[in-house]
């Protein structure tokens, strides 16, 4: 009797444990962690994010329209799976380090195993994308996809960028042109500001801008970041906010017919100098928690693992 006694004890323990780690969000069942031996944390949904084990796949949030890790040669593919596949234009843009085997090459020491120094953001794997100010290259798709974010919709973009040049209006993202009603939304390198900012583009010639507060320094990664909640701009930089304290915009964002573009304008002006890796748009406002995060873990939550 007394074993039994135990035995219905220690079952009840064991469901009291497992249960602990079992919480709820907006009716679904979440699991967390386990402090019992051989229990594997897998979260599959949490509010349109798939996460496992305590990370996040912002790449499979609902609202994530697109995202590119930049590790193809050639075009680039979306891996939000919006279709938003990007196509190299203009030239040949360098994934690195494929291409620099045995090369002494700047965006990174190479070395004869084709690993390269600094090709990366710092405790990321895989590989990234270079960009040429010589070259006029870009990785575009048209004007219509899941990119074509607009109105008083929210925006979020984030990507990590290694500039090697400061060169002015150099493009990290762009879907704007500097002409009637084709401003839409892009985030470049000015060298005025000698750091990132951030615009919105609405009627016939107005934009909102905000900008960055840390000038940039050369050959140093950084992972930059702009939301929009429909009023208000907010700049991060390495996970933080770092703007001026905020710039209103409470417009209508116009809706251009210029293509998406990663490291240029549609025509492949205004092109980039450096290295860009893990770009990512959203139609929601990221929070500051999120832009952290992805900071931190990276889009999938692999720091480039899956590359």
């Amino acid at each position: 009797m007394k074993r039994a006694i135990l035995v219905l004890f220690a079952i009840l323990l064991v469901v009291g444990l497992v249960k602990a780690d079992v919480d709820t969000k907006d009716g679904v069942a979440i699991t967390t962690t386990s402090n019992i031996d051989g229990f594997t944390s897998n979260i599959d949904d949490y509010d349109g994010q798939v996460v496992t084990s305590g990370v996040t796949d912002y790449t499979a949030d609902a609202n994530c329209m697109g995202a590119w890790f930049m590790n193809g040669t050639g075009d680039e593919t979306d891996r939000s799976g919006e279709g938003g596949t990007l196509v190299e234009t203009g030239g040949t843009i360098e994934l690195i380090p494929d291409e620099c085997a045995g090369v002494d090459n700047p965006h990174g020491d190479c070395t004869g195993s084709g690993e390269a120094s600094g090709h990366i953001p710092s405790g990321y794997s895989g590989k990234s994308r270079y960009f040429d100010l010589s070259d006029t290259v870009g990785l575009e798709h048209g004007d219509g996809n899941s990119t074509d974010i607009s109105g008083t919709t929210p925006i979020s973009i984030v990507a990590w960028i290694k500039c090697e040049s400061q060169a002015d209006n150099m493009v990290v993202v762009a879907k704007y042109a500097a002409t009637d009603y084709e401003r839409q939304y892009q985030i470049m390198y000015r060298t005025a500001e000698d750091t990132v900012c951030g615009y919105l583009g609405y009627g016939q010639s107005g934009y909102c801008k905000e900008c960055l507060q840390t000038t940039m320094d050369l050959d140093t990664w950084y992972h930059v970041a702009m939301t929009w909640d429909g009023s208000t701009i907010n700049m991060y930089l390495n996970g933080s906010d770092n703007d001026d304290g905020s710039t209103s915009c409470s417009e209508s964002v116009n809706d251009s017919t210029r293509d998406f573009v990663i490291g240029a304008y549609g025509d492949q002006s205004g092109g980039f100098d450096g290295l860009i890796d893990e770009v990512a748009i959203f139609n929601k406002e990221l929070s500051a928690a999120e832009v952290s995060d992805i900071y931190t873990n990276g889009l999938d939550g692999t720091k480039g693992g899956n590359d």
